[in-house]
C-alpha cells in the first residue's frame, strides 16, 4: 500500500450540501479537491432501520447488517470482530499503519492498540481510553461533554476537565486559533444562551486539530476521522435553509423568542 488514504467520514451529508458549501466557499479546500476527485454514491444493502451506527458497520466490514447485525453502542462484538473485522483490523493485520480518530464502534480498543500510529475511539466509548496515552485527556473531555448534550447541547463546562484539556492543548495539537474561537463561543454564550448549539461544531474542530497532529506526526498509511457536526446542524435547520422541501411547514419560536425568517424545523420532508 504505496498511497496514505484518509477515510474523511462526514456523517449524513449528501452531496447537495457539500455542493451548496462549495459554492459558498470557493477557496475551501473541498472547493479545491472535488473538481479533480471522482465521486461515487453507493447504496447500502441494509434491511433494517436505516442508522449511522448500522450503516457504518456495513461499509468498514463490506457485509450488510443481516450479516454484521451490529445494531447498537456497547453490544458485544466479539463474534463479529473475528469472523468480520473492521478495514482497519484487517489492514493492521496485514502491516499496514493505522490511526483512528472517532470512527463509529472503534470501542473498545483492540489489544493490540500499541500497534497502531495512534487510536482514539469514538464518542460513545465506555471510558476515555486511546493511544498514545496523552489522547486520553482530549477523550476525557470528548465523553463528557457528548454525555451531557446527547440530545440538547449543556450550557455547563466540566471545570477539571477542562482545565486539563487546556493544560494538555498545545501537546495535543489544540491551535491558538481554535482556543480563541471556543473562548469567543463562550463570551457569546453569556449575551445569547442559544448560541449554545454550535458548542457541536467546536467540538469536531478540536477534535480534529487532535487528528491533524496524529497525521502529521506519525503519517499512517491509513487513518480515519469521523464527524457528525454538520449533521446535527441539518436536523436542527434543515426547513430553515430550504424551506421548499416541505408540503407544510410549522414555525416555532426559537431560544431566542423569534420565529426563523426563512421557516423553522416541522416535521420534515414529505416524502
Amino acid at each position: 500500500m504505496s498511497r496514505r488514504i484518509v477515510l474523511f467520514e462526514l456523517n449524513e451529508v449528501p452531496w447537495r450540501i457539500v455542493d451548496e458549501y462549495v459554492a459558498a466557499h470557493p477557496r475551501s479546500a473541498l472547493a479545491r479537491i472535488l473538481p479533480r476527485s471522482r465521486r461515487y454514491t453507493s447504496i447500502a444493502a441494509d434491511r433494517g432501520h436505516l442508522s449511522p451506527w448500522t450503516t457504518w458497520p456495513t461499509l468498514h466490514r463490506g457485509v450488510n447488517d443481516e450479516q454484521h447485525m451490529i445494531a447498537n453502542f456497547g453490544q458485544d462484538r466479539t463474534d463479529v470482530d473475528r469472523r468480520l473485522p473492521p478495514v482497519w483490523q484487517l489492514l493492521r493485520g496485514a502491516g499496514v499503519s493505522v490511526g483512528i480518530c472517532g470512527t463509529l464502534h472503534s470501542f473498545p480498543v483492540p489489544e493490540d492498540v500499541e500497534s497502531y500510529s495512534f487510536y482514539l475511539p469514538d464518542t460513545f466509548a465506555a471510558e476515555p481510553t486511546a493511544f498514545p496515552a496523552e489522547l486520553a485527556t482530549f477523550q476525557a473531555f470528548n465523553l463528557t461533554m457528548a454525555r451531557a448534550s446527547s440530545r440538547n447541547v449543556d450550557t455547563s463546562i466540566p471545570r477539571v476537565a477542562a482545565l486539563r484539556l487546556l493544560r494538555s492543548a498545545p501537546k495535543l495539537g489544540i491551535k491558538a486559533g481554535t482556543l480563541a474561537t471556543l473562548a469567543a463561543q463562550l463570551v457569546a454564550e453569556r449575551r445569547k444562551p442559544w448560541l449554545s448549539t454550535r458548542r457541536r461544531s467546536l467540538q469536531s474542530i478540536m477534535a480534529f486539530d487532535v487528528f491533524d497532529k496524529q497525521l502529521v506526526l506519525r503519517r499512517p498509511r491509513f487513518s480515519s476521522f469521523f464527524t457528525n457536526h454538520v449533521a446535527s446542524a441539518m436536523h436542527r435547520y434543515w426547513a430553515a435553509g430550504h424551506p421548499d422541501d416541505y408540503d407544510q411547514l410549522k414555525p416555532r419560536r426559537g431560544l431566542d423568542g423569534q420565529i426563523p425568517r426563512r421557516g423553522a424545523v416541522g416535521d420534515g420532508p414529505r416524502r
